[in-house]
């Protein structure tokens, strides 16, 4: 007895750390469902969450939220939807739903869930939740707005029909949120009562609510969110454990003038298999990698990273983690940038600029190399591919007779530098 009596107490220790740390949001990243989806508004396919009105299908007086998958089809299929271009943060599902539109302007969804077990009152929780608008060709979106809360309830909540539910949510967002990635919302809160479901959604009403356009969309523009890895626990920690890497530091740093240096450090990695580093002009398209960088597998203690991108643009660079686990799931690190001022030697000179007609392209004299020369539109799709430029070639005509107005981007390459410049076509 005298021997066993410490092993039952470290047993009941370890399983009140367990409990301590669970998440008690049932399927948090979406992964578990009954089919997959294959329309919009299919929110009953999921399991342990439902939607407010209790319909399952597109209805346009009901309240529908959307239910994405990667193995999905029509236009609920990651990550090119019908409504915008996203990837999962983590897994192959995700959710979304509308949280205002101009015309109808009390419209709103709402996503639903069962917690475990009922919240204990005068315990702190931790609850947090990753959004996003869509990275491009959004058709759907392009507001941004506050008021995005959690409401915790007693009871189940029905709200039949398109309106502002009816309720004062525990937990809001004060200032207007609009994100092409995925960024993280966090609240703590204490309950005085055993809450036993909560809902996500805007509770405000059109007269209290506050918009903002960001982007504007090819079809309807309006508050769409999507909605990844919901957690609340006691304990912060307890939903970055089920990921497969956990970041400490992501960081980039210009590096002599025209490179920059990629360093990241993790805390600690779960059967992962790569990074894969992402670069983009602008935030919001990302057309490029970089280069990927082979995981440690399993590591208790973490492990640094550093890969050097020698070829940035001139002016800001952005830059993302693509971490991809053995089993093809994947989330994506924040955002950083890092400003990169080629010499002015190095810049070539476009005139006229803007134009009506064809643009001459000046080529600095003191280049050592042959340089590269393409147009590309706004989506990043190339338009003309000017060849390659011999090293004692200085100047070169760009026809534009065939281009429609609008701006393109000139990307030059020479001398080990890559650097992109607007290039604005006017209409005759």
């Amino acid at each position: 007895m005298k021997v066993r009596q410490p092993l039952i107490f470290i047993f009941l220790l370890c399983f009140a750390k367990s409990s301590f740390a669970q998440n008690k949001i049932l399927n948090s990243s979406f992964e578990m469902y009954s089919a997959l989806p294959s329309n919009f508004g299919e929110w009953c396919l999921l399991d342990d969450w439902w939607n407010l009105s209790g319909t399952c299908e597109l209805d346009p007086n009901y309240a529908t939220p959307d239910f994405f998958h990667m193995n999905a089809t029509g236009g609920v299929q990651l990550p090119n939807t019908q409504l915008s271009t996203i990837y999962p943060r983590t897994g192959n599902g995700i959710v979304g739903f509308a949280a205002w539109h101009p015309f109808y302007t009390d419209a709103r969804e709402y996503i639903s869930s069962t917690l475990d077990s009922p919240l204990v009152p005068g315990t702190t929780y931790n609850i947090s939740f990753y959004y996003s608008n869509g990275e491009s060709n959004i058709s759907y979106g392009g507001y941004g707005c506050d008021g995005l809360g959690v409401y915790f309830s007693i009871d189940t909540v029905f709200n039949m029909g398109i309106g502002v539910l009816n309720v004062q949510p525990q937990l809001e967002v004060s200032n207007i949120v609009y994100s092409n990635f995925w960024s993280l919302i966090t609240f703590e809160f204490t309950p005085t009562e055993p809450y036993r479901y909560m809902t996500i959604g805007v509770f405000k009403e059109h007269a209290d609510l506050n918009t903002q356009l960001f982007e504007s969309s090819m079809v309807w523009e309006m508050a769409y969110f999507y909605i990844e890895d919901v957690c609340l626990a006691e304990h912060a920690t307890a939903c970055a454990a089920n990921l497969p890497v956990e970041l400490v530091s992501f960081t980039a740093q210009e590096e002599d003038g025209f490179r920059v240096k990629l360093d990241w450090r993790t805390f600690s990695e779960v059967n992962f298999k790569y990074f894969e580093v992402e670069h983009s002009l602008d935030g919001f398209s990302w057309r490029n990698s970089i280069g990927q960088v082979a995981g440690r597998g399993n590591a208790d203690f973490g492990e640094q990273y550093n890969l050097l991108h020698s070829t940035p643009s001139r002016g800001m660079n952005y830059y993302r983690l693509k971490m991809v686990d053995w089993d093809g799931s994947l989330q994506f690190s924040d955002v950083v940038s890092a400003r990169i001022e080629m010499p002015v030697a190095y810049q070539p000179t476009i005139y006229p600029n803007p134009t009506f007609g064809d643009i001459s392209i000046q080529m600095p004299y003191d280049r050592e190399e042959k340089a590269s020369l393409i147009v590309l539109d706004m989506t990043g799709k190339v338009v003309l591919d000017l060849g390659i430029l011999p090293s004692d070639e200085y100047e070169i005509t760009i026809p534009t007779a065939n281009l429609p107005a609008g701006v393109y981007l000139l990307q030059h390459s020479f001398n080990g530098i890559t650097s992109v410049q607007k290039i604005i076509k006017l209409t005759e």
